[in-house]
C-alpha cells in the first residue's frame, strides 16, 4: 500500500509540473504577442502623425491657394520649408490632443459641425 501512495504522489507531481510548464509557455507566448502588438501600435501611431503633418501642410497650401485665387492676400509661394515649420509650431502649441484646424472656404457661414447645430436648434 505504501508503494502505491508513493507512485500516486509521483504521478501527481508530474502532472503539476506539466501544468506549470504549460502555463509558463502560455504566458511567454502571450507576452511575445503583446510586445509585437505594442511595436505595431508604435509604428501605426508614427504613421498617423506623419499623415497628420502632411494633411496640415496640404491645408496650409490649399488655404494659401484660395487666398491667392481670391485676391484676399499676397502669399509668398515656394517657401515650403517655412510653411512646414509654421505648421509644426502651431501643432506643438495646440498640443497632441487638440484637433487639427480646418481651412474655411469662402462663403462658409455655418460651423463645421452642422448636424449637431441642427439637432440642438430643433430641440
Amino acid at each position: 500500500m505504501h508503494v502505491l501512495a508513493v507512485v500516486c504522489h509521483a504521478l501527481q507531481a508530474s502532472l503539476y509540473k506539466l501544468d506549470f510548464e504549460a502555463e509558463r509557455r502560455s504566458r511567454e507566448e502571450l507576452n511575445d504577442e503583446r510586445l509585437k502588438l505594442q511595436e505595431k501600435l508604435i509604428g501605426v501611431e508614427e504613421e498617423l502623425q506623419a499623415v497628420k503633418r502632411a494633411n496640415q501642410i496640404a491645408q496650409v497650401r490649399g488655404f494659401a491657394a484660395v487666398q491667392r485665387s481670391s485676391g484676399l492676400a499676397e502669399v509668398p509661394t515656394g517657401n515650403v520649408v517655412q510653411q512646414q515649420r509654421i505648421v509644426q509650431e502651431q501643432s506643438a502649441a495646440q498640443g497632441a490632443t487638440a484637433a487639427p484646424a480646418t481651412a474655411v472656404t469662402a462663403g462658409e457661414t455655418q460651423p463645421p459641425n452642422r448636424q449637431n447645430t441642427e439637432v440642438s436648434s430643433a430641440a
